[in-house]
């Protein structure tokens, strides 16, 4: 009898061992899968800030190298929440409507009032309005 308990009793220590490997194994999976998915956020993020960064430098270059000036109205400003705009404007009897940001508002410009902007002439949706730190 002696050697069955101490028989139990080996086999009960060995369970609790294998219990606590796998609880271990489980937590650093667990980590790992956090760890990957936070990367994949993070790296997804700053992707789409560079591509956006890019966009930004080509379009102010492809302006500033056929630039031409005019007018348009503000048709919507947002003071809150990014600072944007719509503006609607007319080049060769083509509309347009720009929806973009402000930066400085020094003329106190509103819905309905005109504003400035520069354009390029080989694509004119492409604008940067004087409400901009760019203009």
């Amino acid at each position: 009898m002696p050697n069955a308990c101490a028989e139990r009793t080996a086999r009960a220590g060995g369970n609790a061992v294998s219990n606590k490997q796998g609880q271990l194994k489980n937590k650093f999976q667990a980590f790992l899968t956090l760890l990957i998915i936070t990367v994949l956020i993070i790296g997804g993020l700053w992707w789409l800030v560079a591509v956006s960064d890019r966009n930004r430098a080509a379009n102010l270059k492809e302006i500033n190298s056929h630039p031409a000036y005019s007018k348009g109205v503000i048709t919507q400003i947002f003071y809150y929440k990014g600072h944007s705009l719509r503006v609607k404007y007319t080049i060769d009897n083509v509309t347009y409507e720009h929806i973009g940001g402000w930066d400085k508002n020094l003329n106190h410009l509103g819905k309905g009032d005109s504003v400035r902007f520069r354009y390029s002439i080989n694509k004119p949706e492409l604008i940067i309005t004087e409400m901009e730190s760019e203009y």
